[in-house]
């Protein structure tokens, strides 16, 4: 069984993201709603900071994947994307 963790709002999520991925990779993380095929969506723009912006996207990119599997927030179901920069 899936553990899930439930988060109030948006600006949790950013703090669990930041935490998990490690504030040394990390310059800025913004979000936004959107519709996802007519579904409420919040989207996640992740900036890394220099080397790993060149080097380690796609595993950043993984890890994120992995975290927001495991989040939902409380208020809703809305679907949570995101985009590593």
């Amino acid at each position: 069984m899936q553990e899930f963790t439930t988060l109030d709002n948006p600006t949790e999520v950013v703090r669990h993201l930041t935490n998990a991925l490690g504030r040394s990779k990390i310059r800025e993380i913004k979000f936004g709603y959107r519709l996802d095929n007519e579904e409420p969506a919040i989207k996640f723009k992740i900036w890394l900071r220099f080397p790993y912006n060149l080097f380690a996207r796609k595993s950043v990119a993984e890890k994120v994947e992995q975290e927001i599997s495991h989040i939902r927030l409380a208020a809703d179901s809305t679907k949570l994307l995101f985009q590593v920069e």
